[in-house]
């Protein structure tokens, strides 16, 4: 009986992690070329307006949904001159990492610093409580703010699964203007 329990498990692994390499993996451009990354599928881009103390944030999003509350997702924000002159970049990656992991209910495993292309930038790893009978979940986001705009690239995959999506979406990024 244990051998075929772990058999299964096994199995489930493998069809998981043959789903994400066999995706549909796209290139992606954000921004006008200023980011582009490979995402696992067509992705749903929207649009939305935040209104702040500071002034009105207009964000972009590049949204692949997976089974359950899982994706990826690139927000592509811009950030009005105030938040940036009166905030500073701590605070808005701050304020953007709380807003993520507020979304999904998460808990912050690391928040460490990053370099991209020379790109400096935060790395937030996070997972979420199991519920509704499954594990949980656990996602990376890296977060750069170049010029006046605000990039969060995040995965989200039920815990367990392999790393195969979020190792490619990330080792793809590519910035093309540093200036934003």
């Amino acid at each position: 009986m244990k051998f075929l329990l772990c058999l299964i498990v096994a199995l489930l692994a493998s069809v998981s992690s043959w789903g994400a390499a066999k995706a549909d993996w796209q290139s992606v451009s954000c921004n006008d070329d200023r980011l582009t990354l490979m995402m696992p599928g067509k992705p749903v881009k929207t649009q939305k307006s935040d209104s702040s103390i500071v002034g009105n944030v207009k964000s972009v999003l590049y949204t692949v949904k997976f089974e359950g509350i899982g994706g990826v997702t690139v927000d592509c924000s811009d950030i009005p001159g105030t938040a940036l002159f009166f905030a500073g970049a701590d605070t808005i990656y701050s304020n953007a990492k709380g807003s993520l992991l507020s979304k999904v209910h998460g808990k912050t495993d690391t928040w460490t610093d990053i370099n991209i292309d020379g790109h400096q930038g935060k790395k937030l790893t996070y997972r979420t409580p199991p519920s509704s009978g499954h594990p949980g979940y656990t996602g990376e986001a890296q977060m750069f703010l170049i010029g006046n705009y605000l990039y969060i690239i995040s995965v989200l995959e039920m815990t367990g699964e392999d790393t195969i999506t979020e190792d490619k979406v990330f080792a793809s990024l590519k910035f093309s203007d540093a200036n934003g």
